[in-house]
């Protein structure tokens, strides 16, 4: 995000898409052009707003799968989402902050985004945001009983000279 206009104009977009516009809310956008598909999330509580945006999460690289852990900022703990990404276009949320519900899921990408919850597993269209839960605005998929090993995504990281970090999923 390089301006605070774009800040508050994302802000008024994740409102508009959840429909909600007072109460607690969260939304999570997510949107495979992204390292690890997570582009920002957004917690309402009342009149206070938390926006967490693209490089506020948290990666822990991991030797078979990496995962993503979200609402940790500078040493607070806002939210605990956390989730894997898998290079199907697929994440699966190991951890989900009941407290923070309901929770909506924004897909910004070009493809479809299949989202595995405590609530079930949802297939959000491209450009779409729905509600996972409580009370789910999508129909239930059925889960496949052993996801195919090719499924899991461990990410290419790279630092360069300034300590910048790149991530890139493999061929």
């Amino acid at each position: 995000m390089n301006s605070m206009k774009e800040f508050a104009v994302q802000r008024a977009k994740m409102k508009e898409l959840s429909g909600c516009q007072e109460g607690q809310y969260t939304v999570i956008r997510f949107d495979e052009k992204e390292p690890y598909y997570f582009r920002e999330m957004m917690m309402v509580q009342g009149e206070e707003e938390e926006f967490l945006p693209s490089g506020s999460e948290i990666i822990h690289v991991g030797t078979f799968q990496d995962s993503v852990i979200l609402g940790k900022v500078l040493g607070r703990i806002l939210a605990d989402f956390r989730f894997f990404p898998y290079k199907d276009n697929r994440v699966h949320f190991y951890s989900w902050d009941r407290k923070k519900e309901p929770v909506y899921v924004w897909n910004s990408g070009e493809h479809d985004l299949e989202v595995d919850t405590p609530h079930g597993w949802f297939l959000v269209p491209a450009g779409e945001c729905h509600r996972m839960g409580p009370e789910p605005d999508l129909p239930r998929l059925e889960k496949p009983t052993v996801p195919a090993i090719d499924r899991y995504c461990v990410w290419d990281v790279k630092v360069d000279e300034e300590g910048r970090v790149s991530y890139r999923m493999p061929d």
